[in-house]
């Protein structure tokens, strides 16, 4: 959602200046993962991109369908997090991109664990 806003500069004459501006909507532009093996465990390194945001929330349902419940794995500015282990299989994930309060839209990603690490 888009908000406008404006600044008027008011003297003692009256209006000095008019400025406007639209204010962007936070927007993840993508997201992927890559797995991660230490000491043997599998888990996933998952990064986004982000436009017009400050801070990012990242949800899983443990299911490769996206139904269930939505769990919070990270909430913060960094834009990665490593999640798992997990066992072996595909894993719906989700990430909001925020600015201050005003979040946009969810942006749907599947997170795969495979076996063992390639």
């Amino acid at each position: 959602m888009k908000k406008s806003y404006q600044l008027v500069v008011a003297g003692a004459i009256g209006v000095l200046a008019q400025f406007s501006a639209a204010a962007q909507t936070p927007t993840i532009t993508g997201a992927s993962s890559q797995p991660l093996c230490p000491g043997g465990a599998v888990y996933e390194r998952i990064t986004w991109t982000a436009t017009n945001a400050d801070n990012f929330v990242l949800q899983t349902t443990y299911t490769g369908s996206g139904s269930g419940p939505w769990y919070n794995l990270y909430s913060g500015t960094a834009t990665f997090h490593k999640f798992g282990p997990e066992p072996v299989g595909s894993y719906a994930a989700r990430v909001q991109a925020c600015q201050g309060e005003t979040c946009g839209d969810f942006y749907y990603f599947n997170v795969y664990f495979p076996s063992y690490c390639p």
